[in-house]
């Protein structure tokens, strides 16, 4: 709640709490898909949810270049496409298509 998902200077700014955050610039945003959509492991897709694959997702973001996911510790991955759950997925989408 206090550190919520937020687009500022043309960057989304993706946080889960304390325990993970990713910086995605507008322009390197490929696609967004509105899905709750199961993925395999192989396709390396990035979750920002503290319990992975048991956290549901409705969105995912694919971009042009690969980000980092920075958790908790120091600990990173790096990601070309990213699953998570935003309370208004629609408005999210269409806010960024523009």
């Amino acid at each position: 709640m206090k550190r919520p998902i937020a687009i500022e200077n043309d960057q989304v700014l993706l946080r889960y709490g304390i325990m993970q955050e990713a910086e995605i610039s507008i322009e390197n945003i490929k696609n967004i898909t509105l899905t709750s959509t199961e993925f395999d492991k192989e396709e390396n897709i990035a979750r920002l949810s503290l319990l992975g694959e048991l956290e549901g997702h409705n969105v995912l973001i694919e971009t042009h270049h690969e980000h980092t996911l920075r958790g908790l510790f120091g600990t990173k991955m790096t990601f070309p496409k990213i699953a998570l759950h935003i309370d208004k997925p629609t408005d999210f989408k269409k806010y960024i298509d523009l």
